[in-house]
């Protein structure tokens, strides 16, 4: 998977064939667009666009400095070699792979507000990227929607700053589907087909409505079918992650009680089931400690337990919820 960067006054689709060429040594032709991914290098967001291309001429590499090996392999054996995660999941998403168990993460939760946040800084690079693609493809024809979705941005950074990352994800959401005007006819057929595909994670009515909004023919297909079934879509998906945060707020709250409760009580439980005689008395000091502590942890681990599943059910759309 070659790339590189842009140089002075080049196209994405110029720096594409330049740098394969340079890369690989051969020459391409370009076909359509696949999408883009952003991470992050000593804390510099980086994001990189990707094209399917099929090859024109192949020569030997004319630069050992760009790469010392150039290997074709299958999808799958790519999908083994490559190192970074979200390299491995987009060529997953475009070759319709499955990721190794081992790759997939678990109890993210636990990751810190922190990955959240950097998270979404990058899923906000990754998006100027790819609003910048589209506004020099569509020219200055229409702008209607482009002031739109960069007024959906700004939201997005000033959330971002605020640290408010509910909010950003919603104003994220909300340009992305502003940017369906700028979609082509074939594009607007892809993305209803996704989400044909995403209604059977949606369980409420949302998802009855929104077969119905995408039960058209590609002729008939209209962006403002696409951006209304998306709007169903992030609505019950803010939904259910509101439903998590509300719950993680929950633990948080429980755990500092623990916290604070468990060096007093469990001492003390631990003394009177040592020191006590005969039976302990309905409501002394001794079994009202011991049902508050009992209780404590059993509250916290019925919350955890419920993060535990919602977040990991398959009906969580996108992202994976971030609570602590």
């Amino acid at each position: 998977m070659p790339k590189g960067k842009l140089k002075p006054g080049e196209s994405f689709t110029e720096a594409a064939r330049r740098e394969v060429e340079e890369e690989t040594g051969c020459s391409i032709h370009l076909r359509e667009y696949l999408g883009a991914i952003g991470y992050q290098v000593k804390d510099v967001p980086k994001v990189v666009l990707f094209w399917r291309m099929s090859l024109a001429e192949q020569h030997g590499i004319p630069d050992k400095d760009e790469a010392a090996e150039v290997a074709w392999m299958k999808s799958t054996e790519a999908l083994r070699r490559l190192t970074h995660f979200e390299e491995r999941a987009f060529l997953s998403r475009v070759a319709g792979l499955s990721l190794p168990q081992r790759a997939r993460r678990s109890w993210p939760w636990f990751q810190g507000n922190a990955r959240s946040h950097a998270r979404l800084s990058r899923e906000f690079e990754v998006f100027r990227v790819e609003l910048a693609f589209l506004e020099h493809r569509s020219g200055a024809n229409e702008t209607d929607w482009i002031t739109a979705t960069r007024n959906q941005l700004g939201n997005v950074k000033r959330y971002i700053e605020d640290e408010d990352l509910e909010g950003g994800w919603l104003s994220l959401h909300a340009a992305r589907r502003n940017m369906v005007f700028g979609l082509s006819r074939t594009e607007l057929a892809i993305q209803a087909a996704i989400l044909l595909e995403e209604t059977g994670k949606v369980s409420s009515w949302r998802g009855k409505v929104m077969k119905n909004i995408l039960a058209v023919t590609d002729d008939r297909l209209a962006a403002d079918h696409v951006r209304e079934a998306m709007a169903l879509r992030d609505e019950y998906a803010a939904n259910q992650y509101h439903k998590i945060w509300l719950m993680g707020d929950q633990l948080r709250v429980l755990l500092k009680i623990c916290g604070l409760a468990v060096p007093l009580l469990l001492p003390l439980v631990v003394f009177c089931s040592r020191h006590s005689e005969g039976s302990l008395p309905p409501w002394g000091y001794q079994m009202v400690t011991a049902v508050l502590f009992f209780g404590l942890l059993g509250a916290a681990f019925s919350v955890a337990q419920s993060l535990i599943k919602d977040t990991n059910e398959g009906r969580i759309l996108e992202r994976v919820a971030i609570i602590l």
